[in-house]
């Protein structure tokens, strides 16, 4: 799961102007699945088509499973949502750009799975087991 957080993070993602297309809402009030995905790479592997959460947030921040930060060969501290100290460093990539960041975390007592920011936005991988591909 992935929250977007800072502008200039999000910019260097999808470029100045571009704004996230809400899909759906998620079950947190306020939070909502956007239509763009992007790339998380590590030294050793990469996760295709992850989802994000909106609305954007303060700080960026990806939430892993320990198989996830495994196969992407990253080092992630078992962390609740938000804090970061010690965080493992992830590659993000998206259509405009990518950005490296010390944002990684296993996320205590929430979703093995996802990429998550600690102002409103998230992104969950894969998309399917946190509910975020349900249809309906």
């Amino acid at each position: 799961m992935a929250g977007l957080g800072r502008l200039s993070t999000f910019e260097a993602l999808f470029g100045i102007g571009y704004t996230l297309t809400p899909e759906r809402p998620l079950r947190q009030p306020g939070n909502w699945l956007a239509r763009e995905r992007v790339v998380l790479e590590g030294p050793r592997g990469r996760l295709e088509h992850v989802a994000i959460l909106g609305p954007l947030r303060h700080r960026t921040q990806v939430e892993l499973s320990a198989t996830d930060a495994h196969a992407l060969g990253i080092t992630c501290p078992v962390r609740e949502s938000g804090v970061l100290a010690g965080a493992g460093r992830v590659r993000i990539l998206g259509p405009a750009g990518s950005v490296e960041l010390e944002a990684a975390i296993i996320a205590a007592g929430f979703s093995p799975f996802g990429l998550v920011s600690d102002s409103g936005g998230s992104i969950r991988q894969p998309a399917h087991n946190c509910g975020a591909g349900e249809s309906g």
